[in-house]
């Protein structure tokens, strides 16, 4: 699925965010990459939306076909299990 042009919005925005930011004196030697970081965080947050509404409209799981209609995918817990973590213990995967 693609980006709409509201998130293209809303990661352009972040973006000059960014650029007016660079225009404030400097406060804190950290302060530039700090914010930088905190700035692709978000640019992130928005851009992965795409991801998850195609992965949300797929059907990921075997069987239970009624549950994969209306219950939607724990991504964070897909995630874990990709990399050998436990979402409910928080630790590596025990095999």
């Amino acid at each position: 699925m693609a980006i709409t042009d509201d998130e293209i919005r809303i990661t352009e925005m972040l973006g000059r965010a960014w650029d007016e930011y660079l225009m404030l004196p400097v406060e804190h030697p950290m302060d530039r990459d700090e914010f930088c970081r905190a700035i692709h965080v978000c640019q992130s947050m928005v851009l992965e939306r795409s991801g998850r509404r195609e992965m949300n409209s797929r059907q990921w799981m075997e069987g239970k076909e009624e549950a994969k209609k209306t219950q939607p995918i724990d991504q964070h817990a897909m995630i874990a299990e990709c990399f050998g973590y436990s979402p409910r213990v928080g630790g590596a995967a025990r095999g």
